[in-house]
């Protein structure tokens, strides 16, 4: 095991809603995180949920970013890259040793040169021996040759051009939806059974906790079974019938409100939706990972991005499904990992980049995918275009657009959107931009960035280097900032650092009574210059220690370390020794602080 930390769980905590976290925080104690592997910078790991999802980690400076295989989008991230960087920090995970020097490289980017240059025989070759592997990967052959008949169409016409070309007829989507909205509206959960749905934990866990994790079973298991249905239509590459049945499941689900009964008040406060709405979503990342293993048609593909614009205008024109308890409403987002699953060529980018013009909809809902689209088509000025346009309002498209500058050269473009970034995101930002800007490069972009690290981390060695830039007036304007916060010891070092003793004698009379830790480091700075005061306060603060009942083993210890740093004063040494033999004979004798007042050689 690994056991230096590469990061804190407040960083963790930052990243995640309290919620994510406390599941992820679930799934680590449960043991779901599993083979883990570092990287260089890079951690990739599998976590078990309801199903297992493929987690990664990324370390950029003081940056972490996550990427998971579940559907999970809310601006935070989720409950599977949580479990992830728990194991990392407590360091369970295993290095690399396959990439053996010498081993044969390949990389993505020269992959359609390397394919055109092999021979047709090789490329049948190929395709024979994998053919004879999978009965799943024949029938989706089979259905990729068959669909190379159809053509992209309206959806009603759908039905007529496979059944002309043999292909399983359509699924209906209102059917679907109809039937798990009144499912899910029906459910009661006053009396939950919890011989078939309850399970063991290795720790405590409130009795709400249970009821929750038992309700969430309970959706899962209406979602399920339209799920495998899905499952078994990508698996014989029949991807649209897989399509309706997602459709028909995200609007039955978006517009369900409340549960026919909650007597144990489960979904109190109309939390409902929520946890319907996070069981599809993990539903979505299941099937995202069979999508992912398939070879589907360009026109099928086509077909199902059709599909999804006919469903958003359905609604969008007026007409909604009212019910007496929701409506259904259509949302990009929410479809973001299904179209980038299904962005596979040039072709097929063309035509849902012509969708997105023709429907308005190119806005921050599809920001992701419009990259994607440019990548495939492998258009420079689109892609810049659209992360220029959407690099304020998305902060993975900013670190994207600011690497792509930096690589290419074009560092006017890259100060001008690192500037933008860090008023914008500065927490966020300044350790990246510290470390690829040079304070000769741009000399207020790199000062920011700086000051920006030296607030956050609290750090002196990034002021040192500050201050040798800033003129006195800067100085005292940054330390009169930062007195204003919470983290007095760091005011206290940047107060010695510009030798102003006498505003630490100050702070230390301001924080003595404020249970501050660490108070013997605020007094090393200035007991030589105030021996008097500091005796003085130090005896006021272990009189008040022991006054206020901070009578026990840790408060005497501290007590300790106190009158310990005065003894470097030798004027004081008479006037510690009668204290410390007052405190060691006092009523009633307290054994413990006597012991400490030994153990760091006080009293002997």
């Amino acid at each position: 095991m690994n056991t230096a930390p590469l990061f804190s769980k407040k960083q963790l905590k930052d990243l995640a809603t309290y919620a994510s976290f406390e599941r992820g925080q679930e799934y680590y104690d449960e043991g779901a995180v599993q083979q883990v592997v570092r990287k260089g910078h890079l951690f990739e790991g599998k976590v078990i949920g309801a199903t297992l999802y493929k987690v990664k980690l990324e370390m950029k400076g003081n940056n972490l970013h996550f990427h998971c295989s579940c559907p999970y989008d809310h601006n935070s991230i989720c409950k599977h890259a949580v479990a992830l960087g728990l194991a990392v920090m407590a360091g369970d995970y295993s290095k690399d040793t396959n990439n053996v020097e010498g081993e044969a490289e390949w990389s993505e980017a020269g992959f359609e040169d390397f394919f055109t240059q092999a021979s047709q025989e090789v490329r049948n070759t190929f395709l024979r021996i994998l053919l004879s592997k999978d009965e799943n990967i024949r029938a989706q052959f089979v259905q990729f040759v068959r669909y190379q008949e159809l053509e992209p169409g309206e959806p009603e016409n759908e039905a007529a051009g496979m059944r002309a070309v043999g292909v399983a007829p359509l699924v209906n989507v209102d059917t679907i939806r109809d039937t798990i909205f009144q499912r899910l509206s029906d459910m009661s959960f006053d009396e939950l059974d919890y011989d078939e749905y309850g399970q063991e934990y290795s720790y405590y866990v409130e009795s709400w906790e249970q009821a929750q994790h038992i309700a969430e079973k309970m959706i899962d298991e209406v979602l399920a079974e339209y799920t495998e249905k899905a499952i078994v239509f990508i698996q014989k590459a029949d991807l649209l019938n897989a399509f309706r049945v997602i459709l028909g499941m995200y609007e039955g689900t978006i517009q369900v409100i409340e549960p026919a009964s909650d007597d144990l008040c489960i979904f109190d406060g109309g939390g409902y939706n929520d946890a319907v709405m996070s069981q599809f979503d993990e539903q979505i990342g299941m099937l995202i990972e069979h999508i992912n293993q398939i070879i589907p048609a360009e026109v099928v593909v086509m077909q199902v991005f059709d599909l999804l614009v006919n469903r958003f205008q359905k609604y969008a024109n007026g007409d909604e499904i009212f019910t007496a308890e929701g409506q259904v409403l259509y949302n990009w987002k929410q479809f973001e990992p299904l179209l980038l699953s299904l962005l596979v060529s040039p072709v097929v980018a063309e035509h849902l980049l012509d969708l997105l013009k023709t429907n308005e909809a190119i806005d921050q809902s599809t920001a992701f995918v419009m990259l994607r689209i440019a990548e495939l088509k492998r258009d420079e000025g689109l892609w810049c275009e659209v992360a220029e346009n959407f690099a304020g309002l998305e902060k993975n498209i900013a670190q994207q657009l600011l690497e792509k500058y930096y690589v290419q050269g074009k560092m006017a473009d890259f100060y001008r959107v690192a500037t933008k970034m860090m008023k914008a995101y500065a927490h966020d930002f300044d350790q990246y931009i510290l470390s690829t800007v040079t304070v000769e490069g741009n000399h207020a972009l790199y000062l920011s960035a700086l000051e920006s690290v030296t607030k956050r981390l609290y750090s002196l060695e990034h002021y040192l280097e500050l201050r040798n830039y800033w003129k006195p007036s800067q100085r005292n304007a940054f330390i009169d900032e930062v007195s204003k916060g919470y983290n007095h010891l760091f005011y206290m070092k940047l107060l010695e650092t510009e030798e102003r003793f006498d505003e630490i004698l100050q702070l230390v009379k301001k924080v003595q009574s404020n249970g501050v830790s660490d108070f013997e480091k605020f007094l090393s700075p200035i007991v030589q210059l105030y021996p008097t005061d500091c005796f003085e306060i130090v005896v006021a603060k272990c009189e008040q220690e022991l006054q206020s009942g901070g009578r026990g083993r840790y408060s005497y210890q501290q007590m300790a370390k106190w009158l310990k740093e005065l003894t470097i004063v030798k004027s004081l040494e008479e006037e510690i020794k009668a204290y410390c033999l007052h405190l060691y004979t006092c009523k009633p004798i307290l054994p413990a602080l006597r012991d400490e007042l030994k153990k760091i050689g006080l009293v002997r």
